[in-house]
């Protein structure tokens, strides 16, 4: 097993990069933060040894892998590398070959990463596995989606196959009764080859976060998004509860898990309507999610369990075993900069007047004050979210 005092490079400055750190480093090992340019300050952590500046992963993936080879190279006992964001994980998975044999690699295998990215390939998973899930086209180019759309008709969703490339500002596009594709899709967007058409589940998103070695489920728990940093629901997370657990959901994620052999910590969303009891699978993504802080916060340390998988997998340690989850219920977590953000977006793009506005900034500044635990703000480390609100 890696002794605790070894560095570990975390890559990818996100809100989820935070609890990363914060784990990591309250449970003994060297965390160097790995940066390059604004983001959530993470390097500012007082749980973070170091900082390493590099080129960034989208921009100049060729210069950040040269970059990369010759940190690992030069540093002092870097033992394992813990990618955070889809970009950071897809680049590693697909350039594997590159890093050092003895380095640790934080993530799920990287056949197994590439194939999470790939939202058609799930959902062709999915399927076999007996899972409901919404369903919907695959098309590549705008004569193919004006087709699917009439096809499938209204309401429905619009959304990238690949998370990777910008998806016209948004994650995805409600079109509701009533509205035109050429008015809400006004062209097709650069850089993807496909888009998915699916049609509208009303439910609220569920998300699962879990770790899970050989594809058996160690740890599992669920939150429930109240609201999001869009008017429409589409967005992220700025408002979330811990639930007690769908024995539903927990057979899903067990049966991709299985399906997917997957060995490493994740996060799977569902579409859950509770009304007529029936729930839809919408992703899984091979990564902590950006509210992994409230699992986290409940007692469920994903950050350190996906260093022990890790370990496991590289021969370096022994099985990790399941672990008996707290499963706290009614637990709050928050994202007060996200959620400002989001308003200011909503309201200059004329999606709510200024009541409305005015309304969810109340919303957002108040849960400053609210019991439960922040996407980023912890008292014990205050820095990086000081240093957010200053820049």
């Amino acid at each position: 097993m890696t002794n605790p005092g070894n560095s570990v490079l975390v890559i990818g400055d996100y809100r989820q990069t935070l609890t990363i750190i914060r784990s990591l480093g309250r449970a003994g090992y060297r965390v160097i933060a790995g940066v390059s340019g604004p983001g959530c300050g993470v390097e500012h952590s007082r749980y973070a040894s170091a900082a390493w500046e590099h080129p960034g992963v989208v921009s100049n993936e060729s210069d950040f892998l040269s970059a990369l080879v010759a940190y690992l190279r030069e540093a002092d006992n870097c033992v394992a590398v813990f990618p955070v964001g889809d970009a950071e994980i897809s680049c590693l998975a697909r350039n594997a070959a590159l890093l050092p044999d003895s380095l640790v690699t934080v993530m799920p295998s990287p056949d197994t990463a590439l194939l999470c990215q790939d939202k058609q390939a799930v959902y062709e998973l999915v399927t076999a596995l007996g899972i409901p899930s919404t369903g919907g086209r695959t098309v590549a180019s705008y004569q193919d989606l004006e087709s699917a759309v009439d096809e499938i008709g209204c309401p429905c969703v619009i959304k990238p196959n690949d998370p990777l490339e910008p998806f016209l500002g948004v994650k995805a596009i409600i079109l509701r009764d009533g509205d035109r594709l050429r008015s809400a899709v006004p062209h097709w967007p650069e850089g993807h080859d496909q888009v998915l058409v699916q049609p509208f589940f009303s439910g609220d998103r569920h998300t699962c976060h879990f770790a899970a070695v050989d594809g058996e489920v160690l740890s599992f728990s669920e939150y429930r998004i109240l609201r999001t940093d869009r008017a429409d629901g589409t967005g992220y997370l700025v408002d979330g509860v811990s639930m007690k657990p769908h024995e539903r959901l927990q057979d899903y994620v067990q049966a991709l898990a299985a399906g997917l052999g997957y060995s490493g910590v994740g996060s799977a969303q569902f579409l859950v309507d509770e009304a007529s009891d029936t729930a839809a699978f919408l992703e899984i993504n091979p990564r902590l999610g950006a509210s992994c802080a409230l699992p986290y916060h409940c007692g469920s340390d994903l950050p350190l369990m996906a260093m022990q998988i890790a370990e496991y997998a590289a021969g370096a340690s022994s099985k990790p075993t399941a672990v008996a989850e707290k499963n706290i219920v009614g637990k709050r977590i928050a994202w007060v900069f996200g959620g400002l953000q989001g308003v200011l977006h909503d309201w200059r793009n004329g999606r709510i007047n200024l009541s409305q506005a005015a309304e969810s900034v109340v919303r957002s500044i108040s849960s400053l004050f609210r019991r439960g635990c922040h996407a980023t703000w912890w008292w014990k480390d205050p820095l990086p979210t000081l240093v957010i609100y200053g820049t």
